[in-house]
């Protein structure tokens, strides 16, 4: 099977995440990391998964789990507005 390169506009990646494939990996995430942002330990706020990297052409469901992480509103916001570190 041949492997398809895929790159989404905001407005299509944003419609990705709805996709029902999303959906399953995101509960995945959420599960293993047992419904708790992973940052602060909350449980009882709006949980997000967050990836931790991003792979080039890659459908969001096909992200490795490795590569995800639950986290709180807040945090995921916080994490998002952090100064982005120079290699």
């Amino acid at each position: 099977m041949a492997k398809v390169s895929v790159t989404y506009s905001k407005a299509a990646y944003r419609r990705a995440l709805r996709d029902p494939r999303w959906q399953k990996k995101r509960l995945a995430i959420f599960t293993r990391d047992k419904w708790t942002c992973q940052q602060c330990g909350a449980t009882n706020k709006e949980l997000h998964v967050h990836h931790l990297r991003y792979a080039p052409g890659l459908e969001p469901w096909k992200t490795p789990a490795k590569d995800l992480v639950t986290l709180c509103r807040l945090c995921h916001l916080s994490t998002h507005r952090r100064p982005k570190m120079k290699p």
